[in-house]
């Protein structure tokens, strides 16, 4: 019981009331994607139609560039990502001498 002592009531209202919402956002989420056709699914069965017609096209030279330009946009963007977080937390380290 030493432990609910530690925080506020407000801590733990705020706590109860996070862990709530994610829980029904993730009820929502999940009971949408049943009824409606989700962002990942179209785009899934645009990428199938579109790669049954590269095969179809005799010179394949542009296929191939739009394909490693998708490949390589989400790596830069995870990239700048990781480079962004990491100089979040060593600021968070020097923020005594800021």
């Amino acid at each position: 019981m030493k432990i609910i002592s530690m925080l506020p009531w407000a801590d733990w209202l705020a706590l109860l009331a996070f862990f709530s919402l994610w829980v029904g956002y993730a009820l929502f989420a999940r009971m949408g994607s049943q009824r409606e056709q989700t962002l990942l699914a179209s785009t899934n069965r645009l990428r199938t139609q579109w790669m049954l017609q590269a095969t179809a096209r005799d010179p394949r030279m542009l296929d191939g560039l739009i394909t490693q330009n998708l490949s390589s946009t989400p790596s830069f963007f995870s990239s700048t990502t990781i480079i962004i977080i990491g100089g979040l937390f060593a600021l968070l380290g020097t923020t005594d001498k800021a």
